[in-house]
């Protein structure tokens, strides 16, 4: 029997992490000023310190900044 792929595996992980970030920034160019009222938060399921908690925190810098 082959082995199925891990739903959770990094390269998937990180994938939808792009697709995540250049979505949301493809629709904060056209929401409103307003937008956000309030902090937006960022929850990450794995340990800290790992590839995709150091990749989120790069890409939290990057959304403070614009």
């Amino acid at each position: 029997m082959p082995d199925l792929p891990n739903p959770f595996s990094s390269r998937l992980l990180f994938a939808a992490l792009l697709l995540a970030f250049f979505g949301n920034t493809a629709f904060a160019q056209t929401a409103s000023a307003a937008y956000p009222s309030r902090p937006l938060r960022i929850v990450v399921p794995f340990t800290p310190g790992g590839s995709i908690d150091i990749l989120a925190r790069s890409i939290g810098l990057d959304l403070t900044k614009a």
